[in-house]
């Protein structure tokens, strides 16, 4: 007798499992498609931007080499076709290397590049930290002291209130520092710790030298 409900319950699972896949066997199927059809889509996008990368390393050292040679013309053929072509970070790099050229004869002129890269709000913070450093550096290649030192000192007391921020949090963060009780004079503390630039005090003292002695 047992086996005979064994028999029957087999037979239902059976029926259920038919008309389970009849009815949504389509379903299965679309969802499988979707799934090889995503995978193999990401492949080739990933592909693709490999691909792109590589060459637009490629041609970013085939244009330093052009500039290296002196063929300054063709240099900044193929620094301007990164800058319209090449993935985002090369054509940042574009943009500096041809920027740095553009120093080389007119310092004024190259320094105004820099200050594009500085201003552009999809540049990278650190990328355009440095820009405003060159710009800074071609201004007094180009014999503008005063303008070079005044972003020199702005840049530096930038750096370093967010050097004392950093190191200030994360002494907060493992308990070195106590929530109270220390006032203004932990404050000062850390400032007068943490908030040293020796980079940063060598370019304004550089530019300070020259200013003194009249640099034209």
């Amino acid at each position: 007798m047992s086996d005979i409900f064994r028999e029957v319950d087999e037979d239902v699972r059976r029926d259920k499992a038919a008309e389970f896949w009849s009815q949504y066997q389509t379903y299965v199927y679309v969802a499988a498609a979707v799934i090889v059809l995503a995978t193999a889509g990401y492949r080739f996008y990933d592909y693709r931007r490999t691909a792109a990368a590589e060459a637009a390393g490629a041609a970013f050292q085939q244009a330093l080499k052009l500039d290296a040679e002196g063929k300054s013309a063709d240099a900044k053929t193929s620094f301007t076709q990164l800058q319209n072509d090449a993935p985002a970070g090369y054509r940042v790099l574009a943009r500096f290397a041809a920027a740095a050229d553009v120093v080389k004869a007119d310092p004024k002129a190259g320094a105004e590049a820099y200050d594009a890269l500085a201003n552009d709000s999809a540049v990278d913070p650190l990328f355009r930290e440095a820009a405003r450093l060159r710009a800074a550096l071609a201004r007094l290649d180009s014999g503008d002291v005063t303008s070079a030192r005044g972003a020199l000192e702005t840049q530096h007391r930038a750096s370093r209130a967010r050097r004392a921020g950093v190191e200030r949090q994360g002494l907060q963060g493992c308990g070195c520092v106590a929530r109270s009780g220390r006032g203004g004079s932990a404050g000062a503390a850390d400032r007068a710790r943490f908030g040293r630039n020796p980079i940063g005090s060598r370019r304004v003292e550089r530019a300070g030298q020259m200013s003194k002695r009249g640099a034209p």
